[in-house]
């Protein structure tokens, strides 16, 4: 194993240990608001970690680029090869007055220094490159404001890219490997089988072509304006003066460094459109501090729905550590925050559904302050034979809701983004007990949003945003 590889694999183990110790040691003993920045910058060293890994596989690949392609370079050659046929043939030149040695030193020479030069400019290149995507999360901090500056937008999009381009070549690079086990396996009596996988300049090849198409269409789908999703919800004793009552729910738009004003403005406009009964925001909607944010979520207030809009927070809110301040900027957004509470819709009506919401499981974690999930306490005072829809915007508090079993129907959530990017959806699959969608849980329900816009990253692969349009059916 090569000293370099050691190193980091030492590093990043030494990282781990340290974010182990500080989280059961150091965490409970600090005040709840720098609990909920500290664990932010835990998260930012864990992803720093992984991404210094892709980066380390990139430029192990990449960094010689210009010798495997060049023309006068063969496959078994390299550069400092061809410099050192150069060097011998100026030896030879001393002991030889044939012009065509002297012709061929010359012609070597030149492309030994032009090659060392290309080689040179296109390192600087990938260590601008691989720096521009490990600052990509100082763009939260220094970069946020009404609209996405243009450095955070290319910070994260290089992000997207070293993710596409590992992925292409993990890809080739598997395939390379089975090609080689089916040689192995038809050559295997012949005396001298010597299998050969793809040749080098090939997988790269494979892995840049890949990068480029992927993270083109990821950049083109997220671009778009998120669709309008209707779902149809069968509710259990919804009386039939509320059938067909409509819901609009937003979810995951994460106001920050590369979702801003104008794009929640799209979104409040169709909205706006729906003729919905109330919308619901299922979480996820800032990235940063409401100082910094204020004037990009102006465009809340300006939502329009016959019972208001109503809100209850995500996991990246308690990273802000400003969520407190976010609740009254929010309030006076006119929009209602669900903080461990419930309102009547429609109010003053005989026949009512119970909207509740709870803080997210993130409070839990990191004990901050009076905030923490609780079903039980969201949907006191609600009837039990009544319909009840509680707002929880991860999965696995949607289903510990329910497993409360405190009368709750139907669970509307997000959190997921249905992976946001492939290959990250094959891992969010695998590990969230729900993808996205609609799921029968335990005699109630529980819809999982895929988000109304995505994270950091600016790109969807293989995945759609949406505004959920629910139609209750009774």
């Amino acid at each position: 194993m090569p000293i370099l590889v050691k190193q980091i694999v030492f590093g990043v183990g030494i990282v781990i240990l340290t974010l182990v110790v500080f989280h059961n040691f150091v965490l409970p003993l600090i005040h709840h608001q720098w609990r909920a920045i500290l664990m932010r910058v835990e998260t930012v060293i864990t992803l720093e970690s992984i991404m210094a890994i892709g980066s380390y596989i990139l430029w192990r690949t990449l960094s010689t680029l210009p010798t495997l392609l060049s023309p006068h370079v063969h496959h078994d050659n390299s550069e400092q090869h061809l410099c050192r046929r150069s060097l011998k043939l100026n030896d030879e030149k001393e002991t030889s007055s044939k012009p065509i040695i002297a012709e061929e030193n010359v012609k070597n020479m030149s492309l030994c220094f032009s090659g060392r030069k290309q080689t040179l400019l296109w390192k600087a290149f990938l260590i601008f490159y691989i720096s521009m995507c490990h600052v990509s999360y100082l763009t939260n901090i220094f970069l946020s404001g009404a609209d996405p500056d243009w450095f955070s937008f290319l910070t994260y999009l290089c992000v997207g890219i070293l993710i596409q381009f590992n992925t292409g070549l993990l890809i080739i690079k598997l395939l390379s490997f089975i090609l080689r086990c089916i040689q192995i396996y038809f050559l295997q009596h012949r005396p001298d089988p010597k299998p050969k996988g793809l040749s080098q300049r090939f997988i790269i090849c494979f892995a840049l072509l890949y990068m480029f198409a992927m993270s083109s269409l990821g950049i083109y789908t997220a671009s778009q304006v998120p669709p309008v999703k209707k779902v149809n919800i069968r509710i259990q004793n919804l009386s039939s003066d509320l059938n067909g009552f409509r819901i609009i729910q937003l979810s995951d738009i994460h106001l920050g460094p590369t979702v801003g004003k104008t794009r929640l403005q799209r979104i409040v406009d169709i909205v706006n459109t729906q003729n919905a009964d109330v919308v619901v925001i299922t979480g996820d909607l800032v990235d940063g501090s409401a100082r910094q944010l204020r004037e990009s979520a102006y465009p809340l207030s300006l939502l329009h729905s016959k019972y208001g809009v109503l809100f209850s927070s995500g996991n990246h809110e308690y990273y802000t550590g400003d969520v407190d301040n976010w609740f009254r900027l929010l309030q006076q957004y006119n929009v209602k925050v669900l903080h461990n509470s419930n309102i009547q819709i429609p109010p003053g009506s005989r026949e009512q559904i119970c909207f509740a919401g709870s803080d997210d499981l993130q409070a839990d974690k990191i004990s901050y302050g009076e905030h923490h999930f609780s079903a039980a306490d969201a949907v006191k005072g609600c009837e039990r034979m009544q319909p009840t829809i509680l707002l929880a915007h991860q999965p696995k508090a949607a289903m510990r809701g329910i497993d409360e079993d405190v009368g709750i129907d139907l669970v509307l959530s997000g959190h997921t983004h249905g992976g946001q990017i492939f290959p990250i959806n094959i891992l969010v699959y695998l590990l969230q007990p729900l993808y996205f969608g609609l799921y029968q849980y335990k005699g109630s329900q529980i819809y999982v949003s895929t988000g109304t816009q995505y994270w950091g990253i600016p790109m969807r692969i293989g995945t759609s945003m949406e505004i959920t349009a629910i139609n209750l059916i009774s």
